[in-house]
């Protein structure tokens, strides 16, 4: 990979993390949409890409607990954590990973849509865990 290549990746990871923290959805949904097509355009990448989506994860679906009960309510699976879910659990990007798990610990994913997903390479250790669909 040249170095032009290594500064393009770089500064479309950067434009894409900094619009993945945007308050409005449309914004989260492109920079995902983004960060998608570095991971398929650069497989290389796909380490990071996760990364990028399992923060963003965490950010808006971790459990609130407090003395190990549930304190904040199940709010509906919104559209931009369900696709972030898709690419990490996509099985066809596991060969890519240099990673063999993806720590999803205290992170609410009930109510996802995931047919196909590979939960194995998953971490999640909550008592509240019910398996997605």
């Amino acid at each position: 990979m040249r170095a032009s290549d290594k500064k393009a990746i770089k500064q479309r990871l950067k434009i894409a993390t900094k619009n993945i923290n945007n308050p409005q959805i449309e914004d989260r949904l492109i920079a995902i949409k983004e960060l998608k097509e570095i991971g398929e355009e650069y497989p290389t990448e796909y380490d990071n890409v996760i990364q990028i989506l399992t923060q963003l994860i965490h950010t808006n679906r971790t459990l609130k607990l407090f003395n190990h009960h549930q304190i904040n309510p199940i709010t509906e699976m919104s559209s931009d954590i369900q696709i972030a879910l898709k690419i990490i659990t996509n099985p066809d990007i596991d060969k890519y990973l240099c990673r063999d798990k993806i720590d999803l610990s205290y992170v609410d994913i009930r109510g996802a849509n995931l047919p196909g997903a590979n939960l194995k390479k998953l971490t999640y250790s909550n008592q509240f865990f019910t398996e997605p669909t």
